[in-house]
């Protein structure tokens, strides 16, 4: 049986870690970044749990080293991991502010209300003129989707939970059994919050016909993003 203090860290680690899952720049760039980029909800979600793979295992592969190592290395852990996330997210909003006011041209998008991404059926036919060059009226992505993933990313994976590395401490003494067990209920908690959340407000986002159009959506999400990433900064 495991002693009774043990649960009592890992009940409370499991508060933090709903607490973690629910802040805003953990959930709300993958909803606002889908919808501008045009994907399809299963897609916004798939990225979502891979983002939050990679944050739940940066988070928990530091708690075990400092677990061993000491509580020393925190500090140093604060002074990179939320500023990482601020740069990401404030350089991710510039990119879509600065595509909404250049108005570029390129790859076209439609959304659908049930998120589907589609592109219309005379596409062919009349989206591209004899030369292969998109017509004048289309949109372009402000980011590929390959950087809009490696972002969204690199967003969660960089920025490990602070909150959670002192409960990593605090079980060392139970041994790794201790150690291991926090890391999965920890991380279960946290990916599930996370996919919650992104799936909750994309349901509700998809009913919403926004009056702006797709530069509008882009200028809505590069601020978004940015003033995220400034509350990150000015928090930290």
């Amino acid at each position: 049986m495991m002693p009774g203090t043990l649960w009592s860290l890992i009940a409370a680690a499991v508060v933090v870690s709903a607490a973690h899952a629910a802040l805003p720049s953990h959930w709300l760039p993958f909803v606002l970044m889908g919808r501008s980029q045009g994907w399809t909800s299963r897609r916004v979600v798939a990225v979502a749990a891979l983002a939050g793979l990679g944050h739940v295992t940066m988070t928990s592969a530091l708690g075990l080293l400092i677990a061993l190592a000491g509580m020393g290395l925190l500090r140093a852990v604060g002074e990179w991991g939320q500023p990482v996330m601020a740069g990401v997210l404030l350089a991710t909003g510039a990119a879509y502010l600065l595509s909404a006011w250049r108005g570029g041209r390129g790859h076209a998008h439609h959304h659908h209300p049930a998120g589907e991404h589609s592109h219309s059926s005379e596409h062919a036919c009349h989206d591209h003129g004899h030369d292969g060059e998109p017509s004048p009226a289309e949109p372009r992505q402000a980011l590929s989707d390959r950087a809009a993933f490696w972002s969204l990313f690199a967003l969660l994976t960089f920025s490990p939970c602070e909150g959670m590395v002192p409960f990593f401490f605090a079980s060392a003494r139970f041994g790794w059994l201790g150690l291991l067990l926090l890391a999965a209920v920890t991380a279960a908690l946290t990916v599930l919050g996370i996919v919650a959340l992104v799936s909750l407000a994309q349901a509700g986002l998809e009913r919403v016909r926004l009056p702006f159009g797709e530069r509008g959506e882009r200028v809505l999400t590069g601020v978004v993003l940015a003033a995220l990433g400034a509350a990150t900064f000015l928090w930290h």
